[in-house]
Order: structure tokens, then sequence, then C-alpha cells
């Protein structure tokens, strides 16, 4: 029993998109179960639900995050 920690490999720098992106944590087993956080929050997570749940294994889980504002496409000028 424990925490694995999984990594992401990111992409080349040339194939990265446009969009500044963060690496941010998420707690999984199986399913996710808490998302967004980062890796302190993560572990205090784990801990968390490793001492109300101490048969389960918990991974910690990291992905690129990229905020709403950063997705827009910008302004449609079909529409003004």
């Amino acid at each position: 029993m424990g925490i694995r920690l999984i990594t992401f490999s990111p992409k080349s720098s040339s194939t990265m998109s446009k969009y500044e992106t963060m690496i941010k944590y998420r707690v999984i087993n199986k399913e996710i179960l808490a998302c967004d956080m980062d890796l302190e929050e993560a572990l205090m997570t784990v801990e968390v639900l490793r001492i109300n749940n101490p048969d389960k294994i918990y991974d910690i889980e990291d992905y690129n995050w990229t905020s709403v504002e950063q997705r827009r496409l910008g302004r449609d000028p079909d529409l003004h």
C-alpha cells in the first residue's frame, strides 16, 4: 500500500500547443477522485484518503492543464 506518482511525458516543444499549460495533479483509484491540484494538495488528499481507507491504493497522476481563457479562439470577425 502506498502512493504511486504517475508522470506524464510532455510532448516535444515543436508539437506543443500554442497555449501556455501548467502541470496539475489528480488523485486516481481506477477513476478520478480529485483533480486540478498542485502536488502538495494532491499529497494531502491521498493522505486523508489513506487514513479513511487503509486497504486501498491511491495514485497521483500529473497532466497538462490549460485555463479556459487560454483555450478561446479569439474574436470572430464574422460576428461583429
